[in-house]
């Protein structure tokens, strides 16, 4: 393992890595692949396209380099870019249910913690998942504090990591959480809504999009068809 990660860092640069890894934990502790296991699978992806156009496609020692460094972007993005993007657009939209019941629990006199249990157990989703993995870390040995550092780190959108944070703070200073929560919560709902106007705006493109790749062909075909039964008569 050890023999391993000295050669991932021989091949990779040290801010490449770092780059790479705060993407890993953003992907929060459901992830399928490993960071070392992407790293290995891109190189030898990128070494065999490079290497399959260089012998066996004309011109390839001109195309080859090219395509490897599009190979290597593009792995990167849908591996860990594209699912970042996707995973905080989902977290987000849990958020607003999950925070909502821990708003409820924290006003019927729960402690932070209880509050946080009680939801996180009751509340399904992703985000409820991550909260249960810092309830396992506490029970590790870990403080509530360094446990919630932990989940912040594996969240990459901004609004749901300063709502943890307040709640860490409000844990340590003993702050009420609940004003806060309750306008993050209205940032929340007002994101979502433009998020949904955005995707309502976008509709008449991507219908036009798809009119232009299926419907005009079968127009033209329907023009076309008899002076093509002609031709073939």
């Amino acid at each position: 393992m050890k023999r391993e990660k000295s050669l991932i860092r021989r091949l990779y640069s040290f801010q490449a890595i770092q780059k790479l890894n705060q993407k890993d934990l953003y992907l929060g502790s459901q992830k399928k692949l490993s960071l070392s296991s992407f790293l290995w699978l891109r190189l030898l992806v990128c070494v065999c396209f490079f290497f399959v156009f260089f012998f066996f496609v004309p011109y390839g020692l001109f195309f080859g380099p090219f395509l490897a460094i599009l190979i290597y972007y593009g792995m990167e993005y849908l591996f860990f870019d594209r699912v970042i993007f996707i995973r905080e657009k989902k977290l987000e939209r849990e958020a607003i249910f999950f925070f909502e019941v821990l708003l409820l629990a924290l006003e019927g006199g729960r402690s932070l913690s209880s509050a946080l249990y009680i939801t996180s157990s009751h509340v399904e989703g992703e985000l409820s998942l991550e909260v249960q993995k810092c309830f396992q870390e506490m029970d590790l040995g870990k403080s509530f504090s360094e446990a919630m550092m932990s989940l912040r780190s594996r969240i990459s959108s901004r609004v749901i990591h300063e709502v943890f944070l307040n709640i860490e703070e409000s844990s340590v200073f003993g702050n009420d959480v609940s004003k806060a929560m309750e306008q993050q919560l209205l940032f929340l709902r007002e994101k979502r809504l433009l998020d949904i106007k955005g995707e309502i705006t976008k509709l008449p493109t991507k219908i036009s999009v798809i009119s232009v790749l299926f419907f005009l062909p079968l127009l033209f075909l329907l023009i076309l068809a008899p002076l093509l039964l002609r031709f073939l008569k």
